[in-house]
C-alpha cells in the first residue's frame, strides 16, 4: 500500500459539542493531489470526546489517542447529546503552506491534530477489510512519546516541509494499522493469513508481477506447487475469492491507476494491462467501476478539482 500527501487540521472544541466531519476530496486537493482512496484521523491531544459511524457503536478516545477512519467514512465527533454541526462551515485556512484549522464553542477545550492522506488507489485490500474505525491508544512507550512530540512539533511548526508533514502523516496511519493487527492477532482474518502463507504468497507474487499475461489457474498453480483444485481451495479459502478473480480485478486497478497517472488513451492501457481488444477491455472495466474508462477517467479529473474552498483566515493565533 502506497501512501501520499498528508495535512494537519488544528481543531478545537469548547464545551458541550458534536460535529459532523468528512474529509471531501476536492478540499484535500487544495494541499496535494488525491490519486486514490483517503484515509482521516484524528489525534487527540487534549480532552476526550466520542466517535462514531453509522452501523458502529461510539468509540471512546483519550488523550494521546489516534483515530483512524481506514475509509474516509463521514463520522460524528461529540462529547454531549447536542445538535450537530458540519465541520465544512467550520473550516479556516489562511493558505496551502500551512495547517487549516477549526474553532467551535466556549467553555473547556477539546484539541485535535486532525489530518488526511491518501493511499495509491480507490480500492485497497487491507483498507477494505479494516473495520470502520480504529483507535491507537495512548501509551507510555517510547513510540507513544515519539508520536506525541511530533504531532505537536508539526503543528507549532511555521515552516515545516509539507514533505515531512506527509510523511508524519503516513507513519501515524502506519503506526496505527500495525497496532490493530498486533491485537487481533488471535482472530486474524484469514486472508492474514494468505499473506504469510508460502503458497499464496507466491501466487499473489506472480498476479502482482505478471497480471498483463494470459495466465490461467493451472499455470499458476505449477509455479507455486499446488494443483489446480488445492491453488483454488486454498486461495478462496484465505483471499475471500478465486485467483482469477482476484486477478481480473488486479488487472483492472492496475488499468485505473494508469488512467488516472498517465496520458495514455484506452486502447494503449488496454494493451498494457492484456487486452488485445479495446472493446472487451471497456467492458471489463465497466464491470468492475460501473463506468467504461473515458468517463472513468473525466470523473476523477473532476474530483481534483476544488469546488468547494476553505473559508480564509489571517491569523495564526
Amino acid at each position: 500500500m502506497r501512501l501520499s500527501g498528508g495535512i494537519f487540521v488544528d481543531a478545537e472544541f469548547r464545551g458541550d459539542f458534536s460535529i459532523a466531519s468528512h474529509f471531501l476530496r476536492d478540499q484535500c486537493a487544495l494541499f496535494f493531489p488525491v490519486t486514490g482512496s483517503l484515509i482521516g484521523y484524528h489525534y487527540v491531544e487534549h480532552g476526550e470526546l466520542w466517535a462514531e459511524i453509522d452501523g458502529v457503536p461510539p468509540q471512546h478516545a483519550t488523550q494521546g489517542s489516534v483515530v483512524v477512519f481506514p475509509r474516509n467514512d463521514p463520522h460524528r465527533l461529540f462529547n454531549a447529546d447536542v445538535p450537530t454541526v458540519s465541520s465544512q462551515s467550520l473550516f479556516e485556512v489562511a493558505d496551502t503552506t500551512h495547517a487549516a484549522r477549526i474553532r467551535y464553542g466556549e467553555g473547556e477545550p477539546v484539541r485535535l491534530y486532525c489530518g488526511f492522506i491518501s493511499a495509491a488507489s480507490d480500492d485497497n485490500p487491507l483498507l477494505d477489510r479494516l473495520p470502520g474505525i480504529l483507535i491507537l491508544k495512548p501509551g507510555n512507550d517510547l513510540q507513544s512519546q515519539w508520536l506525541e512530540a511530533s504531532l505537536r512539533f508539526a503543528m507549532d511548526s511555521r515552516t515545516l516541509p509539507s514533505s515531512d508533514i506527509g510523511r508524519l502523516a503516513e507513519l501515524v496511519i502506519r503506526e496505527t494499522l500495525r497496532d490493530h493487527l498486533r491485537r487481533i492477532a488471535d482472530e486474524q482474518p484469514r486472508w492474514l493469513d494468505g499473506l504469510r502463507d508460502r503458497f499464496i504468497a507466491r501466487a499473489l507474487a506472480v498476479i502482482h508481477r505478471r497480471f498483463a499475461e494470459d495466465l490461467d489457474v493451472d499455470q499458476i498453480a505449477r509455479e507455486v506447487g499446488l494443483s489446480r483444485s488445492g491453488l483454488n481451495e486454498r486461495f478462496v479459502a484465505m483471499m475471500g475469492e478465486p485467483p482469477m478473480r482476484y486477478c481480473a480485478r488486479w488487472r483492472m486497478r492496475q488499468a485505473a491507476n494508469m488512467l488516472r497517472e498517465t496520458d495514455d488513451n484506452s486502447a494503449t492501457v488496454a494493451y498494457a494491462v492484456g487486452f488485445n481488444s479495446e472493446a472487451a477491455f471497456n467492458r471489463a472495466f465497466k464491470r468492475e467501476y460501473g463506468d467504461p474508462p473515458a468517463a472513468w477517467r473525466k470523473r476523477k479529473a473532476e474530483q481534483l478539482t476544488p469546488s468547494q474552498p476553505f473559508a480564509p483566515f489571517t491569523s495564526k493565533a
